[in-house]
Parts: structure tokens; sequence; C-alpha cells
């Protein structure tokens, strides 16, 4: 078979699958109201709104774009995601095709297409599609720069891991392992190689800050600090600052309700790690990667390919394991992002262990993509419905564009086609009377965690229960 009409197969597989779950999902993913908003605020030529978010802006940017063409805010942004999710399928194979053979290729991009946590966000508004897109593309190039010593591939790499980054501040580490790989592999020729090499570095850095450094300079217009992210600082990862995130004034977006991490043991920091890893990559294809780095831990170790792969995977995860343990949090999304080019290991434990034989390895994948399809093809979200029926109920019973304020529930606001404001959790009446709001959302179970009541001269002065759905509650203002 040629290799135009695989792809053909892969991609149409791939977002085939895509497309059935985008309609399985009940419910917005949180962070997709933010991304919106932002999209929302770029109409509006509100650049101060745009940039207070701490997401990373292509994914919005891309969302502002389309909706140009009257698709509306949320179709838009699943067409970005399933269109990047699938398309993801064709760099990551030409990559697997020069790292190993075309069987190998063909096995891992079947894993990568059916994957359960991939194709779910692949589905959804969530910008790890569009990143993990951008990022195998970096890779990929990095790999024929790594091979080849070639200046244009150096730039390629530094463009398209320019690209990832402006959806995730991950993107970066395309380039530091490019660094890292590349004094590496050559280090024993680094006297005769030196020029070339050292055009190659200048070329691959230019590149990625030629896409990144305007994205830098706007954040520290914006905060008045120099940092890549306004996700985290570098001083919280390396340790120095305590605060988890950077000082970011949004009313709309910052989570006061988050609650505060606890001090665990580096041990059990670890193990709890180490769990996320499996779980998240997904057990029986994390037991195939262990099978091959058991079984070829010999070859790993010599093969440039192999520690092509080894060395992204672990860099990654260093870098996630630190992120978790500053902030006891990283998401499996985050995970399976740099975990996708050990799929290869995993579609080198299934040749392995059906012998070569294609009989029983096409029983191996069909019992791999088979174990995977529940955890795809089921509603996700269901149990936050009610915040979706909720948000339809204001924007039913009382006008549109409303100020509604909540306990970080910004899904509420987001279906009742209102402006989302974030409740501190102290000064309510002050907040309220400041941003003018029209309406407040408090889950009582939150206020519970934090050891809170409800202000009985709120209720009294300010609000007025309207209706009470389990333990959340909603007022309308009387202002």
């Amino acid at each position: 078979m040629k290799k135009r009409d695989i792809l053909l197969i892969l991609t149409f597989s791939a977002a085939l699958l895509r497309v059935v779950i985008s309609f399985l999902i009940c419910v917005i993913f949180k962070d997709g109201v933010s991304y919106i908003a932002m999209a929302k605020a770029l109409k509006e030529s509100d650049y101060s709104t745009f940039f207070s978010y701490p997401y990373h802006p292509l994914y919005s940017v891309l969302i502002y774009f389309l909706n140009k063409l009257g698709l509306g805010w949320e179709i838009s942004a699943k067409i970005i995601s399933i269109s990047s999710g699938s398309l993801s399928v064709i760099p990551f194979y030409l990559l697997s095709e020069k790292l190993f053979e075309r069987k190998i290729a063909i096995l891992a991009s079947i894993i990568f297409i059916f994957h359960p946590l991939l194709s779910v966000f692949s589905a959804d508004i969530m910008s790890e599609s569009l990143y993990i897109f951008f990022l195998i593309l970096a890779l990929y190039y990095s790999y024929l720069a790594l091979s080849e010593l070639k200046i244009k591939y150096f730039a390629f790499t530094g463009i398209f891991a320019g690209f990832a980054y402006l959806t995730r501040p991950e993107g970066v580490i395309v380039i530091i392992i490019t660094l890292i790989l590349l004094i590496l592999f050559y280090f024993k020729k680094l006297k005769n190689r030196m020029k070339i090499i050292a055009i190659s570095c200048i070329v691959l850095i230019l590149s990625f800050f030629s896409l990144s450094f305007p994205y830098v300079f706007l954040i520290h217009k914006n905060l008045n600090i120099w940092t890549f992210t306004q996700k985290k600082s570098i001083l919280t990862l390396s340790g120095i600052e305590k605060s988890g995130k950077l000082n970011i004034i949004n009313p709309h977006f910052y989570n006061f309700w988050k609650t505060p991490p606890k001090k665990i043991k580096f041990s059990k920091i670890m193990l709890i790690f180490l769990n996320k890893i499996a779980k998240n990559i997904y057990f029986p294809i994390f037991l195939l990667i262990l099978y091959t780095l058991v079984k070829f831990r010999e070859e790993i170790f010599k093969s440039k390919n192999h520690i092509f792969i080894l060395v992204f995977w672990i860099f990654y995860l260093i870098i996630l394991f630190r992120l978790f343990q500053v902030c006891h949090y990283v998401s499996g999304r985050h995970i399976v992002a740099g975990s996708v080019l050990t799929f290869l290991w995993a579609a080198l434990a299934l040749v392995n262990l059906s012998r070569d034989k294609d009989k029983i390895l096409k029983i191996l994948i069909f019992i791999i993509i088979i174990s995977c399809l529940p955890k795809s093809l089921k509603f996700h979200r269901k149990d936050k419905i009610i915040l979706k029926e909720i948000g339809l109920w204001i924007k039913e019973n009382y006008k549109e564009n409303l100020k509604i304020c909540t306990t970080h529930m910004p899904r509420i606001a987001f279906y009742a086609s209102g402006d989302h404001f974030e409740l501190p959790r102290h000064n309510w009446e002050d907040f309220i009377k400041k941003y003018k709001i029209d309406i407040l959302v408090i889950n009582k179970r939150k206020l519970k965690e934090f050891s809170l009541k409800f202000p009985k001269e709120l209720e009294k002065n300010l609000v007025k229960k309207i209706l009470k759905v389990d333990s959340i509650e909603i007022y309308k203002v009387k202002l």
C-alpha cells in the first residue's frame, strides 16, 4: 500500500472517531470557557482582557478567525480541535517511519488514534490537540535536523516549536531537547563540525524567538515581569517562589476556591506521580512500553532513535514532576502529550510479542482498540450537566449578557450567555457593587470546604434567592 493511502486511512479514522466523540461530550471543558472568552475579547478589541488570561493565545486566536465564518464559538473551537487532532497522525506517522520500520509506524499510529485520553481531548474545546499537532511537527523536523545537520530543518524545528509554545508553554521543551541531543550526538565531532553546529543552534533559537518573543514581550507589558508564561513562573518551578501562579488580576478568571496544596513526602509524591503516568498513558499501553524498556534495554541506550524518544520523554516528565511537586497538580493530558513518542515502544512490544506473525499481531492490536473504545465512546462530564441546566435556566428567565458571579463555576455563565466573574473569598458586598453583578451563584460545599458561611446581611440587603439546586444556590442582586 502506498504511503499516501496509509495516511488517508489513518487520518480519516482519526477524524471519524473524534467527530463521534464530540457528540458525546455533554458539557464544555472548564478551560474552554476561558479560551472562548479570550476569542470574544479579541472580537471586542479588548486586548487588556485578552492578555489577562494565563492561557497562551494561539488556540483562541484561531477560534476568533474561524468564528468570522458565522459558525459560532463552540463549533469553531471544536473544528480546530478535531482538525488538528486528526491531522496530527500525519507527522506522527512520518516521524515514526523515520525512527522505525513501516509496520511499527502503522501500529503506533493506530494506538495514537484510539488512545482513550488523546482521542477525547482532540474532540473537546481544549488546546491540547493543536499543541500536539505542532509539537509532533517540531519533533519531526528536530529528528531530521539532528540526523542530517541541515540548517533548514533547524529553522523548521524552531518555527513549529514556536507555534507549539504559542499554544502551550511546554512547546519550549523541544528547543531545549534539540540542543541537548545535538551536543550528545555530535560531542565527539564538535571540533570538526563546530561551524555548522554553531550556525544550527543560532538558527534554531532565532526561529523560535521570532514567534515566541512578541508574546513574551506582551506578557512583560501586561504584568511588568519577564517570564515565558503566565501559567507558572520560572521562580515557582525552581522553588524560589512559593506562589503557584503569577499575580494575575482578572476578576473573570482567577480561582479563589482552589484547595491549597498540602505538604507530602517526596516518596509519596513520586508514587502518586508514577501512578498518574501509568493511568493516563493507559495501563495496557504502559505495560507494553515497560516490556520494551526491559526487553530492549541494551539496544535503547545504543540506538540514537531510541535515545531521541527516551530523552524527550524523561525530560518532559521531569518538568511535569517538578510542577506536580510544587503545585501537587498535573493533568493527564499533559502526561499524554509528553508520552506520545512512547507509543512506538508499545508498537515494538506488540511486534515482538506476536513473533512477527501477522495474524497474532492483528489480534493484539484489535484487543488494544476494543479496550480503548469503551473509555472514548461514552458520555463525558455527565456529572456537570447540572451546571449547563442552571445556565440555560438563567438565560431563559433573565436577559442575556448578565454579569454572573460564581464560586468558580464559569460554565454556568457560559451557558447563560453571560459575563463570568470569580467571587473572592472575602468582601463580597464590595466586589458585587464594584463590578455591578446581576446574578450570584454559590456552591455551599465550597463555602463549607473553606469554613465560610453565607453572610446573612448580604441576603437581607443586597441579594434575593431565586433558585436552589442541590448545593448550588442562585441569587438575584438587588442593585
